[in-house]
């Protein structure tokens, strides 16, 4: 039998109920504590991914108050945005900004949906606990003032976007690395 139901983009979001939040914490602390010595690198490519969205942050806040204050469709409102597995790599070896759960939706009676941390100001979260999509996703009016009126802001942001994005690939390859070298089964040992 087929069922034609509507998805629900939210029914799709992982690591929605607190408790498989806190199996996510507690997987990442069990790696961290089983392989201290092998977890610097981890951090080292966190730091990195933090230092790229510290130099991304007042360009990004120039677009966004020049942009969204006038947007109709404001995609804080209409986007449905989590903490993905890199999100949550990069935030727990890299920040001290480790959210307590998962983005979920606000609803309000005068405007609808939300995220959580959307506010009349804007996001509440600093730019580096965000999750990557809500800095990379330039929306066609922030493109928009960047070619018109900033072109100088065009390569430093689409650079910085592209250099997060290969470090936290290059984080969640370490990452798993870590986890397959501590499956393999070390040296026989004599009986």
């Amino acid at each position: 039998m087929r069922h034609n139901r509507e998805i629900n983009p939210h029914d799709c979001v992982p690591w929605t109920f607190l408790s498989d939040f806190a199996q996510v914490v507690m997987s990442f602390e069990a790696v961290e504590t089983r392989n201290e010595g092998n977890c610097g690198r981890l951090r080292e490519t966190a730091c990195l991914i933090r230092k790229e969205y510290t130099s991304l942050a007042g360009p990004m806040d120039e677009i966004c108050g020049a942009a969204c204050p006038e947007c109709r469709d404001i995609c804080c409102r209409r986007a449905t945005v989590w903490f993905d597995f890199q999100d949550l790599l990069y935030l727990y070896f890299g920040t001290c900004d480790f959210p307590e759960s998962q983005i979920r939706p606000k609803y309000d009676s005068d405007s609808g949906k939300s995220c959580c941390f959307f506010s009349e100001n804007g996001c509440t979260l600093k730019r580096h606990a965000r999750p990557f999509v809500c800095t990379w996703y330039v929306c066609p009016s922030q493109k928009h003032y960047i070619t018109s009126c900033h072109t100088d802001l065009e390569e430093i942001i689409f650079s910085g976007l592209a250099t997060i994005k290969k470090l936290k690939n290059e984080l969640e390859s370490e990452f798993l690395n870590i986890i397959i070298a501590g499956l393999r089964p070390g040296p026989m040992q004599a009986s």
